[in-house]
């Protein structure tokens, strides 16, 4: 599906017949042309008409493209991946193809705020004068502005996994894995989004690009910015998920080391009657005691007493 936008007489009005687009490119006004899982026919014309390099478009039409910037003669071709505005952390590939006079953006699902920009350039006209690079900064703005949301859905998850970390209970700590396992991921799918499109960014705002005027770098470089600290904030949460995985390790150690300073003081008072009984239970014939009248009671008192004595030996020193 074909939308467009051109300057006629001043003003910013969609162009509903696809001959008048190339007409308008090549006199020179601005268009911004956006394609939504375009058909067959469509990307002739953007090959044929439009003049757009058949190794770009066959990149865009590619999903899970990298992150990336390519020089033609008569357009750049970007790529970037922006975040759904939902909770399912699901992206799509955003392709934007700058030229002196149009931007052609195209991607396979619906991007939300394509609808939010061409209400913008519409009600302010003077948005689109500013050029076709001054509409791509719109996109790309609005692509990083999607990642603040998630990065803060995903600090509202590790606050609940430092919650979960010294949970002693087994469903405490199923939960807290899951959770962590769950944040981990989200966190490196964010940052193969983040990290390459910093990259982009610091190239679209270096200057040394044709189509991209001197007066709109300093749009460029406010995404660049935003990038840089959202990378900053993936890296802080994946120090924080190691510590957190530490932190639960180091609890699973300390129940494990409890457990056993409790079966090791079991056993210690299981083993002293034992041995007694064992004692007094072997078939030798000439044993002291064995015909002693109170030698029963006073084996089940020693029985008793070094059992007592160990028990208030390990729970003064808090084993049992």
């Amino acid at each position: 599906m074909i939308t467009a936008f051109g300057i006629v007489d001043g003003k910013v009005k969609s162009i509903s017949e696809t001959k008048k687009i190339h007409v308008l490119i090549k006199s020179g006004s601005k268009v911004w042309v956006d394609l939504q899982n375009p058909t067959r026919e469509e990307m002739h014309y953007l090959e044929n008409e439009l003049k757009l390099h058949h190794l770009a478009l066959e990149d865009s039409l590619t999903q899970h493209q990298r992150a990336k910037v390519e020089r033609y003669e008569d357009f750049h071709y970007v790529v970037v991946h922006t975040v759904t505005e939902n909770e399912a952390l699901k992206t799509t590939q955003l392709n934007l193809f700058i030229g002196k006079n149009f931007l052609i953006s195209l991607h396979m699902k619906k991007i939300g705020f394509i609808d939010d920009v061409s209400a913008s350039i519409t009600a302010m006209p003077e948005l689109f004068r500013r050029g076709p690079d001054y509409v791509a900064y719109m996109l790309l703005d609005r692509s990083a502005d999607l990642l603040f949301p998630t990065m803060d859905r995903l600090e509202s998850d590790l606050d609940k996994v430092e919650e979960l970390v010294f949970r002693e209970k087994e469903s405490g700590r199923r939960s807290f894995l899951e959770l962590l396992l769950s944040s981990k991921r989200k966190l490196l799918h964010l940052r193969k989004i983040a990290w390459p499109q910093m990259e982009v960014l610091n190239i679209l705002s270096s200057g040394e690009l044709a189509f991209v005027s001197r007066q709109n770098l300093v749009y460029y470089r406010d995404i660049y910015d935003h990038l840089i600290r959202i990378n900053s904030m993936i890296e802080s949460q994946r120090e924080l998920l190691s510590a957190s995985m530490e932190g639960h390790r180091l609890s699973i150690s300390n129940s494990l080391n409890q457990v056993m300073k409790k079966l090791t003081a079991i056993t210690a008072i299981v083993t002293v009657p034992a041995m007694i009984a064992g004692i007094y239970g072997m078939n030798f014939t000439f044993i002291p005691e064995l015909k002693w009248e109170l030698g029963f009671y006073v084996a089940i008192v020693s029985m008793l007493l070094a059992t007592a004595l160990l028990a208030m030996f390990f729970k003064r020193k808090d084993w049992i």
